[in-house]
């Protein structure tokens, strides 16, 4: 895909749910282990003005993304999915339109 020649809109809109896709993980492990944005921060060596910047989605880098998983004792993985797949529970899966009002059919791979 030429990405000059995208929609804005689509652009956004795939930053976006990435980045609500790993605040939404962050703060899982966070609430399961207890830890609020000020212990979060605490634990990284910053203010807790800089976390709560960072779930509000700026400066997330990946560095930051990195320092904030091994603070919460994981790790995050990065799957590359092409266009037309989605993944499952440990699993990539082909989704492919079938005839009939827009249903999907799930192909393991």
């Amino acid at each position: 895909m030429d990405i000059k020649k995208a929609d804005k809109d689509d652009i956004i809109a795939s930053e976006e749910w990435l980045t609500l896709q790993v605040e939404m993980h962050m703060e899982k492990l966070m609430e399961e282990q207890g830890v609020s944005h000020a212990e979060l921060a605490r634990r990284l060596g910053v203010s807790k003005n800089s976390v709560d910047n960072m779930f509000s989605g700026q400066n997330m880098t990946l560095r930051k993304i990195s320092k904030v998983f091994m603070a919460l004792d994981s790790s995050m993985q990065v799957f590359v999915i092409p266009h037309g797949f989605e993944t499952t529970v440990g699993q990539i899966v082909k989704v492919t339109p079938k005839r009939k009002k827009n249903k999907y059919v799930k192909d393991r791979c």
